[in-house]
């Protein structure tokens, strides 16, 4: 059972694709998944470079690397005596953070709820920013 998925992405290097998931000896999961609509998998092409998934990216800020997590929150019950009797996902979630070189003029993502953002001022490095926002998916 996945619980969750992530792509982390960097300026010189191809997406890195993470998995979490487990099974279990007794009652394995088969087909009790939930399946949820999600948004951003289709802007990840598997080219090299950061993805800015905010679209927040101008003429002086770039994207220099950005994370999507696609997770559930995964709940097992057992019965008897403590075997795995069945399991459910429940509250999909997509999340994203992207972190700029510049400064982001926006601290807004269209249909996403922002949950934080930085804005770093820098007298011995380049100036930086990031922005981490989400949003909970329907069921399908």
């Amino acid at each position: 059972m996945i619980s969750e998925i992530g792509i982390e992405t960097t300026y010189n290097d191809y997406p890195t694709i993470n998995f979490s998931a487990h099974q279990h000896g007794e009652n394995p999961h088969i087909d009790d998944r939930v399946e949820y609509a999600c948004s951003i998998p289709g802007s990840f092409t598997g080219a090299i470079g950061a993805y800015d998934l905010a679209g927040l990216a101008a003429d002086e800020v770039c994207a220099t690397s950005s994370t999507y997590t696609l997770s559930v929150n995964h709940l097992d019950a057992e019965c008897d005596g403590g075997d795995h009797w069945v399991g459910q996902n429940l509250q999909g979630m997509e999340s994203c953070t992207v972190n700029y070189i510049g400064h982001i003029g926006l601290f807004v993502v269209a249909g996403w709820t922002v949950r934080n953002y930085t804005i770093d001022d820098s007298n011995e490095a380049f100036d930086t920013s990031s922005i981490t926002f989400e949003k909970y998916l329907t069921r399908v």
